[in-house]
């Protein structure tokens, strides 16, 4: 689907930003002991680094709290 965007917009870049506080059907975001934003950064940087797609960029947000993670 963003395969062509970048090309397509003329974009020097293409960013993802993912919002961490908008689960499936709008849950709250996901945290239990031992396991939070933190981890799942963690996990998504490890995903992102063999497969980015188009992206050149990815991030991941908490608006509530303003907290802002790049992930590649």
């Amino acid at each position: 689907m963003y395969a062509t965007l970048k090309s397509n917009a003329g974009l020097a870049e293409l960013h993802l930003l993912l919002y961490y506080d908008q689960g499936w059907a709008f849950n709250t975001p996901f945290d239990a002991p031992g396991f939070g934003f933190r981890e799942i950064a963690s996990h998504l940087k490890q995903v992102a680094s063999a497969d980015h797609g188009a992206f050149d960029r990815i991030f991941l947000f908490i608006p509530a709290k303003q907290q802002l993670e790049t992930i590649y």
